[in-house]
């Protein structure tokens, strides 16, 4: 807490503002802002980037965007859930992480390229004998 008095809240994270410019984007309000100092919307997404981090925010936020209860499509919810409260609420953020993570999934089982790279040997580290080493 004593840090964040000194640098400010959480809506001065770059990690933060990162992920709230990209839910700005994707759900379609760029003119939306932190109202103030410490905004619970902040807290909700710093939470969540300290968690996991902000790529996997970001997935989860495009995830969201196909999502049946997010887009108002579910009939069991109708209307549209777009806001930061609900999409980063843990359990609707879990869920959506599955279901990006399902979607990553099949993507890479559709492409051979990619199965292909998964069952090459990682060489990252191999370093070739030297010539002393060299029969």
């Amino acid at each position: 807490m004593g840090d964040q008095l000194r640098t400010g809240g959480p809506e001065r994270d770059p990690d933060v503002l990162a992920v709230f410019d990209t839910w700005r984007t994707l759900h379609g309000s760029p003119g939306v802002r932190f109202r103030k100092p410490y905004d619970d919307r902040a807290n909700l997404i710093q939470g969540a980037v300290r968690t996991h981090d902000v790529a996997t925010c970001c997935r989860v936020l495009r995830a969201a965007l196909t999502d049946l209860t997010v887009t108002g499509k579910n009939p069991d919810h109708p209307g549209e859930h777009r806001t930061i409260e609900y999409l980063f609420a843990p359990r609707t953020f879990d869920r959506l992480l599955r279901a990006a993570d399902n979607d990553d999934r099949k993507l890479r089982a559709a492409d051979p390229v990619a199965r292909a790279r998964e069952a090459q040997p990682d060489l990252s580290d191999y370093q070739p004998p030297t010539a002393q080493e060299a029969p």
